[in-house]
């Protein structure tokens, strides 16, 4: 049950890599226990604030973000950039809320808009400038759907990487089990026990 304590490295590698940890792995099929030295990681705490991929494109994105960063006004001592970036997370969020409630408004209009030309498309009515009306009116209401379930599913991923699936939970016991079942409880030496 002996462990070793300590790594042979050269002073380069010391000089070159900061917060070196070394560990010892579980023991698995072999009698070895695995040593790893490895480079221990920072946290810088969490991000300051999540950044959709839909916002890239949507217009006024770019303008709010170089505006907030140019004329951002420090409130007495606080200078640094995490400020910066609280006022600058603080912007986007106002902004997020007037694009996508501007969105969802429109996407209503657009609804109604095309059930009233359907209404006219059945009783033979419709014109061909209302048809394409129509087909532009579909081409901008996917554009605003897809936007939507972008957004979702980049939530979606980001849920899962927080909370993992439900499955990792049940793998990760059936592997715990296999690995009590199958790990040397004692040994026998001339008929008595050790551990």
């Amino acid at each position: 049950m002996s462990k070793l304590d300590c790594f042979f490295v050269t002073n380069n590698i010391l000089d070159s890599i900061e917060h070196l940890k070394g560990v010892v792995l579980p023991r698995g099929y072999s009698d070895h226990a695995p040593l790893l030295l490895y480079k221990e990681k920072v946290d810088y705490g969490a991000r300051p604030f999540k950044l959709f991929s839909s916002w890239l494109s949507c217009p006024g994105f770019d303008d709010i973000v170089k505006e907030t960063w140019v004329n951002f006004v420090p409130d007495g001592r606080d200078l640094s950039i995490m400020a910066k970036l609280k006022n600058l997370k603080a912007k986007l969020k106002i902004w997020n809320k007037e694009i996508y409630s501007s969105d969802a408004s429109r996407l209503q209009q657009i609804l109604l808009r095309i059930v009233t030309l359907d209404s006219k498309i059945d009783d033979g009515s419709i014109t061909e400038l209302e048809i394409k009306e129509r087909n532009d009116l579909l081409k901008e209401g996917d554009e605003l759907n897809s936007v939507k379930v972008q957004n979702l599913s980049q939530k979606a991923r980001i849920n899962w990487d927080i909370d993992g699936d439900e499955n990792s939970k049940i793998f990760h016991c059936t592997l715990k089990r296999r690995r009590a079942q199958q790990s040397i409880q004692g040994v026998l030496v001339n008929g008595s026990e050790r551990d």
